[in-house]
């Protein structure tokens, strides 16, 4: 789970290392990562002395530090502003706490069903409700089911 939210979190920045080469500054990738480095490896040296769980959890939240960081370049070099991107994430973000919420809240009330069996009925409700929670952008979902199924 925390690997997820990790990956979730770090991909609302991941596109920008293409767009910094679209515009001749592939450098800038390298540059940013070299600045987080400042900080994940003495964190990630303390957080290992614990627990795989605690390596994990601080490993999700040194991503999340270096969100402002790729703001701040992105915005540089960019022009791509933070509170518009955000804005633009708004609905998937809530969308994916609502679908975080009722996974944990169906799981750990389902009380006399094994591991599996509430997999096999959590995942797809909380997925129907994510998807049904974007219908503003369901345009955006069927042309890309639609470009998904096209043979060319």
């Amino acid at each position: 789970g925390w690997m997820g939210l990790m990956h979730g979190i770090s991909w609302i920045v991941g596109v920008n290392s293409d767009a910094y080469r679209a515009i001749g500054r592939a450098d800038l990738s390298t540059k940013i990562m070299l600045l987080c480095l400042l900080y994940y490896i003495p964190t990630y040296l303390i957080a290992v002395q614990y627990n795989l769980e605690v390596f994990l959890i601080v490993r999700f939240l040194v991503a999340c530090a270096a969100i402002p960081i790729h703001f701040f370049i992105a915005d540089k070099y960019l022009g791509l502003k933070w509170h518009v991107v955000l804005k633009e994430l708004s609905w998937m973000i809530a969308a994916v706490i609502f679908m975080g919420l009722l996974g944990y809240t169906l799981s750990a009330n389902l009380i006399g069903m094994d591991e599996w069996q509430r997999l096999l009925l959590v995942v797809p409700l909380a997925v129907g409700l994510y998807l049904i929670f974007l219908f503003k952008e369901w345009g955006f979902l069927r042309e890309l089911i639609n470009t998904a199924l096209s043979k060319k």
